[in-house]
């Protein structure tokens, strides 16, 4: 059902018919009175938005409601009052709730925008690229900036986690931004535009888990399924590989390592080590290899690994930023991480490595690669990485173990939001050998280096490194299994976490032991 195009304005004109045609499709949509109440409360949170503008100010309304989904947008052309563009956009301005937020963007245009993208980016605002315009169905050519509540939501986490708390309590404050499953924002050049989804399920959540309160936090990060929500997330932690985080007493250098599979024939990479390590002397290595379903960049909790082995064990991290799907599908990135492995045992000199100590350590579809990247070593004759750390990794791409079927709602990543993430790999076009994509599907398990496997007990991948574990040991292969308890998928997130500093010390010295 889709309404069309009521024009709406900041006196109340419209907003009636709004309400009174969103309730009637809602109803015509055989949604149940749970859902008919949502979507008219996020429509009369949008309204809400409009009379709280200033100056003369009008909108187009339009709406999709399906038995599942829900979108309400609004476009303006116009903006409040000229004489207030100049200060449209400050930071304390953006700091009194997210409903202000979209009042800001709706008052906003494309050159204020433009004229304060310092600000804009600790916001989570972004200049929007081709790929995430075409998300959207818009020219690829066009300019504009994006803000949508997922990616602002990862960004106050962020925060959070950093004990500035703005930003998450405000979104845990705002009826929208509960009510929504997710708000994107344009600001292009010549209009702006808000649409607020909705998802839909009359289904109450069938269970509860026995998460440490340690994590509770994780609870309310948005998890990004859609194709537009993670090319807003791509969009939104790109600047991190170029200006990556980095703790007092490490250093970090940017570098390009070949791989003729990349699109780009190399491979953009970080290598971090310890000021107590001379430039020039060669010291064992960590291949950090991020996860993210194969779709997410780095994340800071990656970068916070990144530094914390630096500093910790007399070693150089190399830490790749390797091609993403949906663009590149595996095995596209197993091809890539093997090329970047075997350059580095080919060229040690260049990095001041030692090539028979590298070790490998990756968290979810980094442990897939830390796994495929072990076995292509063995099946192709190259020096065995030292040892492997696979966190909370995914093993098992047949998605038919008990955990799968079991925590289907957790936080973070469940057996729902893999299954999409399947479908945005097009895991199902896959028909080639499996044992690269899915390591527990190989035939033979010996020869493997020794391995460490952390899982999270309510998490879809439990099952997955319980698995190998087993193959593993069968085979002979000396296997240190580490099944941590309270914890969700990428626990690693709650940085203060006990229960993640227990597991990050068995982590330590696991590769210690190794060098």
């Amino acid at each position: 059902m889709n309404i069309n195009k009521i024009r709406v304005d900041n006196k109340g004109n419209g907003a009636e018919t709004v309400l009174t045609d969103v309730e009637f499709y809602a109803q015509r949509s055989g949604l149940g009175d749970r859902s008919c109440r949502q979507i008219r409360l996020a429509a009369e949170e949008l309204m809400e938005l409009v009379k709280n503008i200033s100056g003369t100010f009008e909108a187009d309304f339009s709406a999709e409601i399906t038995n599942r989904r829900c979108e309400l947008s609004l476009v303006t052309d116009t903006v409040s009052d000229p004489a207030k563009k100049a200060q449209l956009i400050q930071a304390g301005q953006f700091k009194t709730g997210v409903a202000d937020k979209l009042r800001r963007f709706l008052q906003s245009d494309y050159k204020n925008l433009k004229e304060q993208e310092d600000i804009l980016d600790d916001l989570g605002i972004k200049k929007a690229d081709a790929a995430l315009l075409e998300e959207i169905g818009h020219s690829s050519f066009e300019d504009a900036y994006v803000w949508t509540l997922g990616s602002y939501g990862m960004k106050a986490y962020d925060s959070h986690v950093l004990d500035d708390d703005a930003g998450w309590a405000e979104i845990g404050q705002s009826i929208l931004a509960n009510l929504a499953d997710d708000i994107r924002v344009f600001v292009f050049d010549d209009r702006v535009e808000i649409t607020v989804i909705k998802l839909l399920d009359e289904e109450p959540l069938k269970r509860e888990y026995d998460i440490s309160p340690e994590f509770k936090d994780l609870k309310k990060v948005p998890i990004p399924i859609s194709r537009f929500q993670v090319r807003a997330v791509q969009v939104l932690y790109k600047r991190h590989t170029h200006r990556p985080p980095v703790q007092k007493g490490i250093s970090v250098i940017k570098t390009r390592i070949p791989a003729d599979s990349s699109r780009e024939g190399s491979i953009h990479s970080l290598v971090y080590s310890s000021s107590d390590i001379a430039e020039n002397e060669d010291v064992p290595c960590v291949l950090l290899i991020h996860g993210g379903a194969f779709l997410l960049p780095a994340l800071p909790y990656h970068y916070r690994l990144a530094n914390r082995i630096a500093k910790e064990i007399r070693c150089r991290v190399v830490m790749p930023m390797y091609d993403l799907a949906p663009d590149d599908v595996p095995p596209f990135q197993q091809d890539e991480l093997f090329e970047v492995y075997k350059h580095l045992i080919d060229h040690p000199t260049w990095y001041h490595i030692i090539a028979d100590k590298i070790a490998l350590i990756g968290d979810s579809a980094g442990g897939t690669l830390c796994a495929s990247t072990s076995m292509m070593a063995r099946d192709n004759g190259t020096i065995m990485p030292v040892c492997q750390a696979l966190l909370y990794p995914f093993l098992d791409k047949r998605l038919k173990s008990d955990s799968m079927q079991i925590y289907q709602d957790v936080p973070v990543c469940n057996a729902k939001s893999i299954m999409e993430y399947q479908k945005l790999c097009r895991a199902d076009e896959f028909t080639g050998d499996p044992r690269y994509v899915s390591p527990v599907e190989a035939k033979s398990f010996e020869g493997l280096c020794d391995t460490y496997i952390e899982t999270a007990e309510f998490d879809a991948l439990h099952d997955d490194g319980i698995l190998y574990a087993r193959l593993l040991n069968k085979a002979g292969c000396w296997v240190e299994l580490n099944e941590t308890k309270g914890t969700v998928h990428a626990f690693d997130m709650a940085k203060d976490s006990k229960i993640l500093a227990a597991a990050m010390e068995k982590r330590i010295a696991f590769l210690k032991n190794h060098f």
